[in-house]
């Protein structure tokens, strides 16, 4: 009987820590929510609400000595608390499509929402993948279909098609340099190539990127490609995505930030595409 009690009591105790673990979030939350800043599901601030409720009723059975009806009456109004909140919670948030992804290393998160008003795409930072942030709003909206891709740990590309069918793409990079800027298309200058050969890439200043690819050469010039962060790049041609290209995170640089070139330094190539995606990895040739 003594033993039944401890275990009882202990399971209070650890209910109680729980609950104030659950008060702390969503004390966290309406501070950095007053800031900017808002959490990367709204589902988490659900599961905060009910997990109070739900461990405030666990703790007030453990922790204090109840008759076998106050008990039950708890039992049913946490119950219907927490269907209310649910259903509340349906009710009350914005619909809303969202794109999310854990990076290989779990160390980064890729996140993207689609409003239901105007259907208008937005990027949002990430801070412990929990705490989101909004940077930008991506320029043309409305998703029919997507593919993520993660090239490296620190950079991840969202192909999307929009309502008029053409393809899009964004890149989301995390990390990478530790300096103010740097010009992707710079530390691309040279030749690329594959291990197999069949896949290169070159640039320079006279003819942009050129990339060829199963027998087939595309150029692009330097004003079809955007940079993202310092260590992405994408080339579109005027009205679809065509590629996406990633520093590998594991490159060396100089003291004045200039890409250090060898047999080892590497770049990933990713075709814009809905199917399966194929990561090709090129090294420095030349």
């Amino acid at each position: 009987m003594r033993s039944k009690t401890k275990i009882k009591k202990v399971s209070g105790i650890i209910f109680l820590m729980l609950l104030i673990l659950c008060l702390l979030f969503l004390g966290g939350f309406m501070v950095i929510s007053s800031r900017g800043f808002d959490l990367i599901s709204d589902w988490l601030l659900l599961a905060a609400i009910v997990g109070s409720f739900l461990f405030l009723g666990l703790t007030l059975l453990c922790l204090i000595d109840l008759d076998k009806k106050r008990k039950i009456q708890i039992i049913w109004l946490e119950i219907a608390v927490i269907i209310i909140v649910s259903i509340l919670f349906g009710l009350v948030k914005p619909k809303e499509k969202t794109i999310m992804s854990l990076s290989p290393d779990a160390k980064q998160f890729f996140l993207v929402k689609e409003t239901s008003n105007d259907h208008a795409l937005y990027y949002f930072n990430n801070y412990y993948l929990v705490v989101a942030r909004l940077k930008e709003k991506l320029p043309v909206g409305e998703i029919t279909d997507y593919q993520l891709t993660w090239l490296t740990n620190e950079t991840c590309v969202l192909v999307y098609r929009s309502k008029d069918q053409a393809l899009h793409q964004y890149i989301g990079t995390y990390g990478g340099r530790k300096i103010a800027y740097s010009y992707v298309l710079s530390n691309l200058t040279g030749s690329w190539v594959s291990k197999d050969g069949r896949t290169s890439l070159t640039s320079s200043g006279a003819t942009g990127v050129v990339i060829q690819a199963n027998g087939e050469v595309e150029k692009y010039p330097f004003e079809q490609a955007k940079q993202f962060g310092t260590t992405a790049l994408a080339l579109n041609d005027g009205k679809n995505a065509k590629w996406s290209i990633s520093l590998n995170s594991e490159n060396e640089y100089n003291d004045q930030g200039d890409l250090l070139k060898n047999a080892q330094t590497k770049i990933i190539l990713l075709k814009a595409g809905l199917d399966e995606p194929q990561k090709v990895e090129l090294y420095f040739k030349q």
